[in-house]
């Protein structure tokens, strides 16, 4: 099957689990998806390589994409042909720079590639064997190995039969994407068609100072059908306003959920919200009109029209060492960009902002949730162009390493070229963890202050009070949090089912699943589960270690409460824990690693003072930025 003679100058890219049947291959393996690498069998993990390189890898991914702004077709940068407002280029706005792990998936790969790049360039490869279902990675190296001569073979990929797709949503995903931006574009007027009812406030507004902008979501709703506004992305910030009287206007963006499923049920608590003469609660899609409506088909016309001139775009997509052509990786992500449903969506909410800030009178603050998305380079942009006052970027939780939104080349800082990348005058950071990510991808210090955590000014009353080292004794209680991803929270349980062999201690498994993905007690009868429903702080008082889930953010409430964490590695994804880089944290990414973890005698330091975040429930910090103290 394979090449003996050749096989010191041989590799083998192999994108499935170990256990499904890896060859005995004479040369270098590379495992695409598996952390279990074994170099005296020359077996080589990537995602363990990218873990190791992070920073690196990291840097040149966003160096990347900063060059993929300025290249010049026709002596004219992309940023500069994409330009759809004076000041403003849609080159912020799309999939690409935004590289939001909600919306696309082509990052994963692109860091593996830009790994794999590296490994290579170290190597005298002449031969390639690829064993994956996914055809544009196929693509990029078949592409690679003929122009650099090296003989490519593949191996059939196997195939996920569990992974079953729509037939509707294939045969939409076949769609032109100007079908498919048209069909997207009239269902999400249907959605919110209904916020034109809401009240307009008129003089009411004159003087207002602090206009607010965020989600219809993570509300707080009480048994007492208390009518005021609370929500847990602001938390005691709203009583500091109310307490100062202090008036703010709140543009909420409408999400439906399952306590606020309709714009009749957000219309209402707007309503009612409004009853504080200080406060003004409305939607920025309620300005929704047949004028906006057609100034948005109007821009994507023109952005429509842009794209076919800067088609050739595609030509300049290579790494910068081995020169893989990564088109394939981000072409949806573009072409849905520029043509497609998020086009469309992106363009009708920078004229949705600037119909709500067209008459704004001038504010003393404007304050909004940064998580880097379209929408918040139309608001940033609109904001300066319109409004006096400063601009407040508030990133409401910690900044994991991988969330690709936060992070930029530093190029991108330097605001001195017309369509430069839209930055708010500040950034609101709420704590050490997250301000030393900032300085760690280099955003200017001089634009970053720190306040205190508004999502956790609760947590160090929630310590976990410890008169003992962890674990004492051979019964050892531990609590197993899992996340919304079906295949995340398989691999998680199967993981740990796996390692009970191992395990020599007399162990009880609490589980507290994620409500969208919820687990039952019988369905995996070796761990004896007991399926638990209360808040995670008050099953923390009871248990010894905390084994959760790669991506989910219940993971910092166990870190600050004191209590050890064992997480899981996903070797398919980046690792996206809130975690990573946290001292005392244990990864895993077998069976005998976790088995390991859950036999450690941890060292806890009792009563640890939580370091990660800013707490003070007086919200000093706040009152000084916005000068209401």
């Amino acid at each position: 099957m394979f090449n003996q003679s050749s096989y010191q100058n041989s590799i083998l890219i192999w994108d499935h689990s170990v256990d499904q049947n890896l060859p005995d291959f004479p040369g270098r393996i590379y495992l695409w998806r598996d952390y279990s690498e074994d170099p005296s069998k020359a077996r080589f993990s990537i995602p363990k390589y990218i873990d190791q390189n992070r920073i690196r890898l990291r840097e040149q991914y966003s160096s990347i994409l900063y060059q993929l702004g300025e290249i010049r077709l026709t002596n004219k940068r992309i940023v500069d042909w994409l330009q759809i407002r004076p000041g403003l280029s849609y080159w912020w706005m799309t999939l690409i720079v935004e590289s939001n792990y909600g919306k696309s998936s082509f990052m994963t790969p692109f860091i593996k590639l830009l790994a794999l790049e590296e490994i290579l360039s170290n190597q005298n490869v002449l031969e390639i064997i690829f064993s994956s279902s996914n055809s544009n990675l196929k693509k990029i190296i078949r592409k690679f190995c003929k122009e650099n001569k090296i003989q490519f073979s593949q191996q059939n990929g196997i195939k996920d039969y569990n992974n079953r797709i729509n037939p509707f949503w294939i045969f939409y995903k076949r769609l032109p994407y100007i079908f498919r931006a048209s069909i997207a574009f009239f269902r999400y007027l249907r959605l919110i068609w209904g916020l034109r009812k809401q009240n307009t406030f008129g003089k009411r507004l004159k003087n207002f100072q602090i206009s607010i902008f965020d989600y219809f979501f993570h509300l707080r709703f009480n048994s007492k059908n208390n009518v005021s506004f609370e929500s847990n992305y602001w938390t005691d910030l709203v009583d500091v306003f109310r307490n100062l009287k202090v008036k703010t206007l709140w543009s909420h963006i409408f999400i439906p959920y399952s306590q606020v499923p309709s714009s009749k049920k957000a219309i209402s608590l707007a309503q009612a919200f409004n009853q504080n003469e200080n406060e003004v609660h409305h939607f920025l899609e309620g300005q929704v009109g047949f004028l906006t409506i057609l100034k948005t088909i109007l821009d994507y016309i023109r952005v429509y029209w842009i794209y076919f001139v800067i088609r050739r775009f595609k030509s300049f997509c290579k790494t910068n060492i081995l020169a893989f052509d990564f088109w394939p990786l981000i072409r949806n992500d573009f072409l849905d960009s520029l043509i497609g449903p998020t086009s469309v969506q992106n363009l009708f909410f920078l004229n949705l902002i600037e119909a709500n800030l067209q008459d704004l009178p001038s504010q003393k603050f404007g304050i909004y949730l940064q998580e880097n998305q379209a929408w918040e380079m139309a608001l940033i942009y609109v904001w300066k162009s319109r409004i006096n006052g400063p601009l407040i970027g508030v990133p409401h939780a910690t900044v994991r390493f991988w969330d690709l939104r936060y992070f930029r080349d530093s190029r991108s800082y330097i605001q001195k070229s017309e369509n430069s990348w839209p930055m708010p005058d500040v950034v609101a950071i709420n704590g050490s963890a997250s301000w030393n990510a900032y300085r760690e991808g280099k955003y200017p210090e001089d634009r970053m202050t720190e306040v205190e955590a508004l999502r956790y000014l609760k947590i160090n009353s929630k310590m976990v009070a410890r008169k003992n080292p962890i674990i004492t004794g051979s019964k050892v209680k531990v609590l197993i949090l899992t996340d919304y991803v079906e295949s995340v929270t398989k691999l998680q349980m199967q993981m740990l089912v796996n390692a009970i062999p191992f395990l020599n201690r007399d162990y009880t498994f609490i589980l507290k699943s994620h409500p969208a993905c919820p687990i039952r007690e019988d369905e995996f009868p070796s761990l004896q589960l007991m399926v638990r429903h209360e808040p995670i702080t008050d099953l923390l008082e009871e248990v010894d270690i905390a084994y959760t889930s790669n991506i989910t953010s219940a993971a910092i409430d166990v870190y600050c409460s004191g209590v050890p964490v064992v997480s899981v590695l996903d070797g398919t994804s980046l690792n996206m824990s809130p975690l990573l880089g946290m001292n005392g944290v244990v990864f895993v990414s077998t069976a005998n690693e976790l088995s390991n973890a859950l036999e450690s005698d941890f060292d806890v330091l009792v009563g640890k003072e939580n370091s990660l975040f800013c707490i003070d429930p007086n919200l000093p910090k706040w009152k000084k930025l916005l000068a209401i103290d």
